[in-house]
């Protein structure tokens, strides 16, 4: 009796009850979610509206702050540019003085020693100065700066790269006792133009000489003998 009872109470419990409470259930819920989508929406759309100027705003004062940054960056860039363009001027100008300054030291150093030299020139021999010269220093070369022959056997010299203290060059047109030298010469060589080449105390010749012996081996040859030559 007690089973029929209890069949009977499960029966009614599905059929009625659980369903009516399903249902209130429901009904509970749906006014509960009316109820906060009737507040929420509102605050929700206050939200969005407040979230999506911000972003606006943002995107506004990055785009300015942009502009501002470009324009300060070009304004620097120029000023920068332009203190380094002075600055590498004034560097020039104070490069250029310094080498005025230079050239004009050296030129009056150099007129000095050719007016000391001169002096000296005109108190000695030349007979002696041509003499002691040839016979002290392996090469001589008594040369006119502007002659077109001189360079030439100076030039066939220099293959040879000299120190200076073996090769002297003689250049008679700066000097005040240029005839009387080129009379020693003569005297000497048995010619009075130049230029003359002196190797190891003896005159090989002038221009046309000093080249040829160049071209066939006979001025390396002379060199060596002198020991002037570095190979």
């Amino acid at each position: 009796m007690i089973l029929g009872i209890l069949t009977v109470f499960h029966f009614v419990y599905k059929k009625f009850i659980l369903s009516f409470y399903q249902d209130i259930q429901q009904r509970k819920e749906l006014e509960r979610r009316k109820k906060f989508e009737h507040i929420a929406s509102p605050i929700w759309i206050s939200n969005f509206l407040f979230i999506k100027k911000y972003v606006k705003l943002e995107r506004i004062l990055q785009c300015l702050k942009n502009i501002v940054d470009a324009e300060l960056q070009e304004a620097y860039g120029d000023r920068i540019r332009i203190a380094r363009e002075k600055a590498q001027q004034e560097l020039n100008n104070k490069v250029v003085e310094a080498y005025k300054h230079l050239k004009v030291k050296k030129q009056k150093y150099l007129q000095g020693i050719m007016t000391s030299s001169r002096m000296s020139n005109v108190n000695i021999d030349p007979y002696t100065f041509v003499t002691n010269l040839t016979k002290s220093t392996p090469v001589v070369v008594f040369s006119k700066s502007y002659c077109p022959y001189c360079k030439n056997a100076k030039r066939a010299l220099s293959t040879f790269r000299m120190r200076d203290d073996l090769y002297k060059i003689i250049e008679l047109d700066e000097r005040e006792d240029c005839d009387k030298i080129q009379d020693i010469l003569l005297q000497l060589t048995g010619a009075r133009s130049v230029p003359r080449v002196f190797i190891g105390g003896k005159c090989i010749g002038g221009s046309d000489d000093t080249v040829a012996a160049q071209k066939d081996g006979r001025l390396e040859k002379l060199l060596k003998e002198a020991g002037t030559s570095r190979f």
